[in-house]
């Protein structure tokens, strides 16, 4: 379980970091690279997308670390020490 999380955590930041990359720094963006105003897409619809997406996946980035952290520190159950108690309350304590 741990380690499906800890797969979908690190896929999630290395796309969160290529969104970030792609979005708009001043007069460049991914809408130029498919001619600019007349392309498949307009530069608004772009930006638009992109921080959508840069937000949905800042959001599981964050669940998901809450929640790895959360299993990651609650104690697992070891089965060695729960025998070591039961046998330690069978020994009669002499006084």
């Amino acid at each position: 379980m741990i380690n499906i999380l800890l797969f979908v955590h690190i896929l999630v930041g290395i796309l969160l970091i290529i969104s970030i990359l792609l979005q708009k720094t001043s007069s460049d963006s991914i809408a130029n690279l498919a001619g600019g105003q007349h392309g498949l897409m307009s530069p608004k619809g772009v930006a638009s997308f992109l921080t959508k997406t840069t937000t949905i996946l800042a959001t599981v980035f964050m669940v998901n670390a809450i929640i790895l952290g959360n299993l990651s520190t609650t104690k697992p159950k070891n089965i060695f020490d729960e025998k070591v108690k039961t046998e330690k309350a069978k020994i009669p304590i002499a006084e």
